[in-house]
């Protein structure tokens, strides 16, 4: 608690790589003491020995009031198999995206979103999300973002096609 953020930060670092579950609880402890920054930081080393254990934590950060927290833990918590981000995206994906079966080959067809709903932007979509320098528009955006939290296992089987390929089709 008395050393500078850098500091805190390198702990952190090495007790993560050694001890995970007594890393979770220190973070936990300094928390709130921290700027958005270091918050930024001490949550993009949750990555090494990044486990389930971590998710309850994780789903907390989805409520902090820093943008750049809250982005950090949605990409994590997409790579937490079976994480609660997971199972809504994949929730929602199976809304919007629907598997059409042709004689000769599959299509997908896509209701796209007409907005975001508060949960959805909870979960790290933004309503004003337009990537005019890759071309996207919103809509095209949140789906990308939607795709981007489910797993590539998860695509495969509940589409029933390679996950390539659902990517190419969508």
């Amino acid at each position: 608690h008395t050393t500078t953020a850098a500091s805190r930060e390198l702990i952190f670092e090495r007790l993560r790589q050694q001890q995970p579950a007594q890393a979770l609880v220190f973070l936990q402890q300094i928390w709130g003491e921290e700027t958005a920054a270091t918050r930024k930081n001490l949550l993009e080393k949750l990555l090494i020995n990044l486990t389930f254990a971590d998710h309850e934590f994780l789903e907390q950060c989805l409520d902090d009031r820093s943008k750049i927290v809250k982005e950090v833990a949605v990409d994590l918590l997409a790579r937490v198999p079976q994480s609660n981000l997971q199972q809504r995206m994949q929730q929602q994906l199976s809304h919007i995206v629907t598997l059409k079966k042709g004689l000769i080959h599959k299509s997908l067809l896509v209701d796209e979103l007409q907005s975001i709903s508060e949960s959805l932007e909870r979960d790290g979509l933004n309503p004003k999300a337009a990537d005019i320098r890759n071309g996207l528009g919103e809509k095209a955006q949140w789906l990308r973002d939607i795709v981007a939290c489910v797993s590539l296992e998860w695509l495969s089987a509940h589409y029933q096609m390679p996950a390539q390929a659902f990517i190419t089709a969508a």
